[in-house]
């Protein structure tokens, strides 16, 4: 059977934490953890399927307003977070695809932000003809007006 070795970043990018959060984590729940997740200063650390369970657990139980006493509690009583079957290509894939990934997504997110530029300044060449479409009807209207009064004042003498 395969034995996965996950780094910090893998726990960080999966859980949604800092590397300190984890880093944190290690510190305060190193009894339920393995060696190699707490290797001593200067080392790197990797992480077993079990220690992910943990790290799972910790996360839905912080998440969900719980304290670290409410995490040891339940890691003591021999209870584990569910990680996803598929854990190691969902966070070891190579950072260049998420990063082709992003790059797709910005050129699309730009491509759509010039086309509500476009979109707007063909709404505000549209809002300046309809207002001067109005003034201009304001305009005759206040003539009409204008002339009305003359007819009335002549019909008046």
């Amino acid at each position: 059977m395969k034995m996965n070795r996950f780094q910090t970043r893998h726990v960080s990018q999966l859980f949604d934490v800092s590397h300190q959060t984890v880093k944190d984590w290690c510190d305060a729940f190193a009894d339920f953890l393995s060696p190699t997740a707490t290797p001593g200063k200067g080392r790197a650390r990797h992480f077993t399927d079990e220690d992910m369970r943990v790290f799972a657990l910790i996360s839905e139980i912080k998440r969900s307003g719980g304290t670290y006493e409410d995490v040891r509690i339940a890691l003591g009583a021999g209870q584990r977070g569910f990680v996803p079957d598929q854990l190691d290509q969902a966070i070891m894939m190579p950072q260049n695809i998420s990063i082709t990934r992003l790059r797709h997504a910005l050129e699309e997110a730009r491509r759509e932000a010039q086309q509500l530029r476009d979109e707007l300044m063909q709404v505000r060449g549209e809002n300046r003809l309809l207002r001067e479409q109005l003034e201009a009807r304001d305009r005759q209207i206040r003539q009409l007006y204008r002339d009305l009064a003359k007819l009335e004042a002549e019909d008046d003498t």
